[in-house]
């Protein structure tokens, strides 16, 4: 038998990231960039290969042969929430799929299966009832991230435990197979697996986090030495003795990478979030010098990076300069942000030297324009179209004032920033918080009127802390990817079609006209809630909820709506679900909003890139009286 003939390693199979959430799958795809780099080339050979799709998993397998799908549930199989609900639909709805999920907890776990664990459910009973147009996957990999529905800890290690158990899982079905002559009963081998992001959902982990977390669990396993193709390979490995017994150096590496994600999210928790929440983080689960170490570790290695870059024009043509160097000063405020971000735990000399080593970043990179460019004046002027002040408001260069030189684009000392704009070639994120009274409209984000560009841009939009505000996000020039929304408070919130999920944390007294395919609202109060959603709405810890039909009507709505891949025909917005109410009479904390008191008409005016806004000066009229 050739190597070419010889049976695939039972570690070795496609696993499809798929999800709807630009931003998750723009965070998977720079993980894993950061994961080739780092596998060598011998450990990537017939090993496990990831593939990410920005699709739902239904049309994933109208395309690829898949053998199983992966179920992110609760420890008792009840798949009628959230992706769940659609995986119970796909193979017939829940009085089909969840009994024989259940049947599998109870036989293996009690009926209890505890979280971060893996089962695989045979499913080819149950395919055979089912129409034979559809390409099932005949095993289901349930893999709780929670007992029950509930908001995950993001400074938890669910995600990497989930991962690493549906990887070791199907390892482990494989080594079976191949064992026994490529079948063990009546089971085969499971060459793919599509999974989605693991607590995304009812879970509102955060996106970047799950992401770390599901790669670190990847580079882990496809490193482990179990892998590894022979025994000589093993005993050379780290952790590994003469007698094939894990080492002290092994563990303390794994945990070690596992903890390092942990300070990942603290530090990369935003200036926009609670400081004191950040605090507590801090206190609770590392030490502060722990902390600090890890970001002065990153701070400098992002630095030398940027002298690198500054070194590096040289070498550049000089009709790339202006725009390089644009780029680059982009990078020094993002280092600096960071280092506001830190200073609730750096030390007062690091908390010095970070500004003193920022500030001399700005000097090298303004001495080395003046050298390339000695000719022209050396000045940055605001980007007329794109350029974002710190209240969230286009801004404009006038004749008579114009940005000096690139000295100035730092602070002098470091405050917090209130509105940014992160941007890579799939997306944009937007920050919005620390607005009263205001007219905020997605309008300030496009491009200016007179633009010949007439490409749909894709962003995600944060909004925080936000007052008496009146925020229109409605656009036939954007596909919104995600909103997330906390502590909002009188405020009126209009939505085009968004692409993904809708997560909204301690608002009050507002109204929201939003249209997504999911769906979750904690901790919020007194709410009137126009929606369009494809899966249930979910509510935790909130009072006095009313729900709507989506009611906003404007040109080209059905073009948004398709390009949101949201199907109009299928509007789940009565059927909410109360994750406080667990009894069978219906909750007392939501209704559906009466006829009489539904509004159909809202200020809307053209929709020509952008929508214009109401007269500031009858903001507070219109939001009297759209809350009354």
């Amino acid at each position: 038998m050739t190597s070419e003939d010889s049976p695939l390693p039972p570690h070795a199979f496609d696993l499809y990231l798929v999800d709807t959430s630009t931003s998750l799958i723009g965070a998977w795809k720079k993980e894993l960039q950061k994961l080739s780099e780092k596998i060598s080339p011998t450990n990537l050979t017939k090993c496990l290969k990831v593939q990410i799709h920005n699709e739902l998993f239904q049309s994933l397998l109208k395309t690829k042969e898949i053998d199983c799908i992966v179920s992110p549930a609760n420890s008792f199989g009840l798949m009628d929430g959230g992706l769940d609900y659609d995986l119970s639909e796909y193979y017939g709805g829940v009085e089909k799929l969840i009994p024989v999920v259940q049947k599998e907890i109870e036989k293996e776990w009690g009926g209890e299966q505890n979280v971060g664990t893996c089962i695989l459910v045979d499913l080819r009973n149950l395919i055979k009832q089912l129409p034979t147009k559809e390409n099932y996957p005949v095993y289901l990999a349930h893999c709780p991230t929670m007992r029950t529905p509930k908001a995950l800890d993001p400074g938890d290690d669910i995600v990497y435990r989930c991962t690493w158990a549906l990887l070791t899982r199907i390892r482990n079905h494989n080594a079976r197979i191949l064992e026994n002559n490529s079948v063990f009963g009546k089971h085969q081998r499971i060459n793919s697996v599509v999974c989605a992001g693991f607590g995304t959902g009812v879970g509102g982990y955060p996106e970047i986090t799950c992401a770390k977390q599901m790669m670190l669990a990847i580079k882990n396993f496809i490193e482990a030495p179990a892998n590894n193709e022979t025994k000589e390979q093993n005993d050379k490995s780290e952790g590994w003795g003469s007698n094939w017994l894990l080492q002290w150096s092994y563990a303390r590496r794994i945990e070690s990478s596992v903890q390092s994600l942990f300070l990942d999210y603290i530090l990369n928790m935003s200036s926009s979030e609670d400081q004191s929440i950040k605090q507590e983080q801090i206190s609770s689960k590392h030490s502060k010098e722990a902390v600090a170490y890890k970001f002065w570790q990153e701070f400098q290695e992002e630095r030398k990076d940027i002298q690198n870059s500054i070194k590096d024009l040289s070498t550049k043509s000089k009709s790339l300069i202006a725009k390089l160097c644009e780029e680059i000063l982009v990078r020094i405020n993002l280092l600096e942000k960071k280092a506001t971000d830190a200073m609730i735990y750096l030390p007062g000399y690091d908390q010095r030297q970070s500004i003193l080593q920022i500030r001399a970043l700005v000097e090298e990179l303004n001495t080395k324009k003046v050298e390339l460019t000695p000719k022209s004046k050396f000045s940055f002027k605001s980007r007329k179209s794109n350029a974002i002040g710190g209240n969230g408001e286009r801004v404009t260069e006038t004749e008579d004032k114009k940005q000096s030189n690139i000295t100035t684009a730092l602070p002098t000392t470091t405050k917090a920033i209130t509105s940014e704009i992160i941007t890579n070639e799939n997306f944009q994120v937007i920050t919005l918080n620390n607005k009263q009274n205001s007219y905020l409209t997605i309008d300030s984000y496009l491009s200016s009127p007179s633009s010949t560009d007439d490409s749909t841009k894709i962003m995600d939009f944060h909004l925080s802390s936000l007052q008496n505000c009146f925020i229109n996000l409605v656009s036939k020039s954007v596909t919104i990817g995600a909103i997330h929304i906390k502590g909002l408070k009188n405020c009126v919130l209009l939505a085009g079609p968004v692409y993904s999920s809708i997560l909204i944390y301690d608002c009050e007294n507002c109204v929201f006209v939003v249209a997504c395919h999911q769906f979750r609202m904690h901790t919020s109060k007194q709410m009137n809630i126009y929606l369009h959603v494809t899966s249930h709405p979910i509510i935790e810890d909130c009072d006095k909820i009313k729900f709507a039909p989506y009611t906003l009507s404007i040109p080209g709505l059905d073009k948004m709506f398709e390009a949101a891949k949201l199907d109009q025909k299928t509007n789940k917005y009565d059927t909410v679900e109360d994750f406080n109410w667990l009894r069978q009479q219906a909750s007392p904390h939501w209704n559906l909003l009466e006829e009489k008191y539904l509004r159909k008409d809202w200020p809307l005016i053209n929709i020509n890139n952008g929508v214009k806004p109401v007269n500031e000066d009858e903001l507070n009229n219109v939001l009297s009286e759209i809350l009354k």
